[in-house]
């Protein structure tokens, strides 16, 4: 059995069960704090490779308050649970999102996942700001704004 490890400080419990209230944490240098682009130890050397792979978008220009985030576009298709049990690529069933046991569909493929505000609450996630807004339209073209983004949030799919 993995050892459960924080992924915001590295210590021995679950994220939910952070302890410190200031919810930055450097992806650069794992420190509390500070955001990676304020980073005293990395002087701007590039965050960790999961990092990286998380934040896929260009680099935040530094913009007055007042001022409109880049957007891109993305396309996302929605399933009901009938329609999950019979689709081959996509996984159902009890995980574990954040140390809590939830139901899931899991589609490997994507290249982005999605959870419920209400769910994202209830698991204590700390929340950051995308460095673009994310545009996203439904199967029924319907589009939907994308702002922020829970990262380091472990999600574990059972047998």
């Amino acid at each position: 059995m993995t050892p459960v490890r924080c992924f915001r400080c590295g210590g021995s419990h679950y994220v939910n069960q952070f302890p410190q209230t200031d919810s930055r944490v450097c992806f650069s240098c794992q420190q509390p704090g500070h955001l990676a682009r304020d980073c005293p130890v990395s002087s701007g050397r590039a965050a960790s490779s999961s990092a990286s792979a998380l934040h896929s978008f260009r680099p935040r220009a530094v913009r007055e308050p007042h001022q409109i985030r880049p957007r891109a576009e993305g396309r996302v298709f929605t399933t009901s649970g009938t329609e999950a049990a019979r689709a081959a690529d996509l996984v159902h069933g009890r995980g574990i999102v954040a140390g809590t046991a939830l139901f899931v569909i899991f589609d490997s493929g994507a290249t982005h996942s999605f959870i419920a505000n209400v769910c994202a609450e209830r698991l204590k996630l700390s929340v950051s700001d995308l460095e673009c807004e994310l545009v996203v339209f439904t199967s029924a073209m319907h589009s939907m704004t994308i702002s922020s983004v829970f990262l380091g949030c472990p999600i574990e799919v059972e047998g």
